[in-house]
């Protein structure tokens, strides 16, 4: 029998980002979470190969209440050097 979880502790945010490789764009994207309080379970940061490369990012945060998830993909979009963000939610089943 599962039960639900009325707090946002059985979902985990999931964010993929896609970002012109400039030195910048990680520590603005990481800084949107610090500012915050909150802490990524989960984070991966590749670089395209060449001079044009792009920045993949994928971040994982538990807990993370869904309309604020929502709201921080919106703020990533706004960098200048994000090309495209991803946001989705994993819902984790409580079993009692």
């Amino acid at each position: 029998m599962s039960t639900f979880d009325p707090d946002y502790t059985s979902f985990t945010a999931c964010f993929c980002v896609t970002a012109q490789a400039e030195p910048g764009v990680l520590p603005r994207i990481v800084e949107l979470f610090a500012k915050r309080g909150l802490t990524p379970t989960h984070l991966r940061a590749d670089w395209g190969e060449g001079a044009t490369g792009t920045l993949k990012i994928e971040m994982r945060i538990a807990g993370m209440d869904p309309d604020l998830a929502a709201y921080i993909g919106q703020c990533m979009c706004a960098i200048v050097a994000v090309a495209d963000v991803q946001v989705s939610q994993r819902r984790h089943a409580k079993i009692a």
